[in-house]
């Protein structure tokens, strides 16, 4: 394996697993569970096209929204989309490799979402952002139908965003519905009550907000949880159906029965023996 001789052990005492994967040594022989592979996937790529468009879309996405939050929220949303995304890909398609960041691409989009629903009320036209960001995340998960594209990894990463964004993101506790602090300020110069209700209102928003943290919180722990579970444990998926939610094969445009075995993946050569 890999031109390393194995001469004082007889075959069957050979530790193949060891040379192939290589990096750092399994901590159980009997578990090559290699769990930071679920982090440093998200900075490997498969060629100079692949790292192209990553770098373009970050750029698209991601300068904004970090000047917005800064870089320590930004990077708590990148690394749990993306590791939660990687992590549901081990589980239902474990025999497959994967590298990108995808799932953190897609919890950006859906942080992106949560921002631009919950400042509908200062938008000209939200609903018209609203439908250009779903729309460019219908398109990322109909390119994920196809082989070398992970859909698993693209919905889980929008959950585990969408729950990281309401958790983290340091604005979203006042109610969307309420006027400017300038509007209000002017108001309450001319009527004591409405400063009454506007306080009312605040503290409503924060109770709602405090909820929705907790509720958050709580599913996306959970749903980490449960994850974290089915791998470590290698639980065996048998959902047949599961297969068509990352590949179908439509017959009359590939040409071929096997356009999604293994991914789309041709391995030649892939020990080198």
């Amino acid at each position: 394996m890999n031109r390393n001789a194995h001469c004082a052990v007889s075959l069957l005492q050979v530790d193949c697993f060891s040379d192939v994967c290589g990096m750092i040594p399994f901590f159980r022989r009997d578990h090559p569970n290699q769990l930071y592979r679920l982090f440093i996937s998200l900075f490997v790529h498969a060629g100079l096209l692949h790292l192209a468009i990553t770098v373009l879309v970050q750029l698209w996405l991601m300068r904004d929204l970090e000047a917005l939050i800064g870089w320590k929220r930004m990077a708590l949303l990148y690394f749990v989309s993306g590791i939660g995304g990687n992590l549901a890909s081990a589980i239902f398609v474990p025999f497959n490799p994967e590298v990108g960041p995808s799932g953190s691409q897609l919890g950006i989009l859906a942080a992106l979402l949560v921002d631009v629903y919950h400042h509908r009320s200062f938008i000209a036209e939200p609903w018209k952002a609203i439908g250009w960001l779903l729309l460019v995340v219908f398109l990322l998960f109909l390119a994920g139908l196809i082989p070398w594209v992970d859909n698993w990894a693209h919905l889980f990463g929008f959950i585990f965003g969408l729950l990281i964004t309401i958790v983290t993101f340091p604005y979203l506790d006042f109610n969307p519905e309420e006027k400017t602090p300038t509007e209000k300020s002017n108001e309450n110069e001319e009527r004591e009550i409405e400063r009454e209700e506007a306080s009312r209102r605040i503290l409503k928003g924060l109770w709602r907000r405090r909820l929705a943290v907790t509720v958050s919180f709580v599913l996306m722990t959970s749903l980490l949880g449960i994850l974290g579970y089915f791998f470590i444990w290698n639980v065996d998926m048998n959902c047949p159906f599961c297969e068509y939610f990352n590949c179908i094969n439509i017959k009359r445009i590939t040409g071929s029965d096997h356009f999604c075995d293994n991914s789309g993946q041709e391995l030649t050569k892939w020990l080198p023996i």
